[in-house]
């Protein structure tokens, strides 16, 4: 839910951290899901085998 009201562009964080990118307003006390917020997430990892070994799951 939103806190405060919230513009388009707004950075979303999550436990302090940040989450992702308002698509659109939303006013104080609305639902913030998928439908007006944008992931901004970035994967940490590669799951492709580096270094040589060919592991096969």
């Amino acid at each position: 839910m939103a806190r405060i009201d919230l513009r388009a562009g707004d950075k979303i964080l999550r436990y302090g951290l940040p989450i992702g990118t308002m698509t659109r307003p939303a006013r104080q006390g609305a639902h913030i899901h998928l439908h007006n917020l944008k992931s901004d997430y970035l994967p940490a990892h590669d799951r492709v085998a580096s270094g040589g070994v060919g592991a096969e799951p």
